[in-house]
């Protein structure tokens, strides 16, 4: 039995990114300088070979690993359990705004062992559960295989977790 390579990359910034605004499913674009990063990114991995890659379904981070691809080689594999935390009624709104209307919720992102319940979205464990699992079956279903991930930075807290 060989062990499954995963390579993991967060999307280039977005202008929610800059100011603020927790975006969750919100389908954002890269901005300029999130181009840049992708290009940077691509190029760090020049060279490399993989497998598969395969991305959040979200427009962030489908232009990152397009981006990725047209350097590194490869079909971008759209998959929407690697998406972020669904944050239901907090999502595209400001940081400064919600730490006014949900500050036990705001609070409770820092505390990772109990369970945090967003209006209209994804509890915390549901979330883990989410991500655990696809990282899970794609470990099994491409087994000794390299992957790319392209993926959301609280996705990326819930892969090391896991």
């Amino acid at each position: 039995m060989s062990d499954t390579d995963f390579t993991v990359i967060r999307h280039g910034q977005t202008a929610a990114n800059l100011s603020g605004h927790l975006q969750g499913h919100s389908n954002t674009e890269l901005d300029a300088l999130g181009i840049q990063q992708a290009q940077c990114a691509a190029e760090r991995l020049r060279g490399e070979t993989f497998d598969h890659i395969f991305s959040s379904d979200l427009r962030r981070e489908m232009q990152t690993a397009r981006i990725i691809a047209e350097t590194v080689g490869g079909e971008v594999i759209p998959l929407a359990d690697l998406r972020e935390w669904h944050l239901g009624k907090l999502e595209n709104r400001p940081n400064m705004e919600l730490w006014k209307e949900y500050p036990q919720i705001m609070n409770a992102f820092k505390y990772e062992g109990s369970d945090l319940l967003v209006p209209g979205g994804e509890s915390r464990f549901q979330f883990l559960k989410r991500v655990a699992d696809c990282i899970d079956s794609l470990a099994a279903q491409y087994e000794g295989k390299r992957i790319l991930l392209i993926t959301h930075a609280g996705t990326l807290r819930a892969i090391f977790r896991r």
